[in-house]
């Protein structure tokens, strides 16, 4: 069965615990969507916002649609523009922080169908300490 999403039907959501960002669910949320077995958003940083440190078991993409962001995976910065793919490995620790341009991307967790069995765990970057 195809599945179909529009970023323009959904509705942005916030969850303060991941930062700024504001995001869209396009696939994971909904019973319907086990045809698609992956859970993927769409998500948005204005200048300066940033998604804050985390990590999860599940090995993540995102690909760049607008904008510039430093981001960081593990010990490693770097800057991401329009039109790069990002590969980020289960269990790395990653955060993103929007240049001045913002910063919008599509993500997605191949093989995850939900995105409640996704395991998020935000870090306070001073203590290092899950949030």
């Amino acid at each position: 069965m195809t599945s179909i999403a529009s970023i323009a039907s959904q509705d942005w959501q916030t969850n303060p615990t991941f930062g700024d960002v504001k995001y869209k669910t396009l696939f994971g949320s909904d019973p319907q969507d086990a045809n698609a077995p992956i859970a993927m958003g769409y998500a948005r940083l204005e200048a300066g916002q940033e998604l804050g440190l985390h990590h999860h078991d599940d090995a993540e993409f995102y690909f760049c649609t607008r904008g510039s962001a430093m981001m960081r995976i593990n010990d490693t910065l770097s800057r991401v523009e329009v039109g790069m793919t990002i590969y980020i490995p289960g269990g790395a620790l990653h955060g993103v922080y929007a240049e001045e341009d913002g910063f919008e991307f599509l993500y997605g967790f191949p093989g995850q169908a939900d995105f409640s069995s996704v395991n998020y765990q935000f870090v306070d970057e001073k203590s290092g300490r899950v949030a």
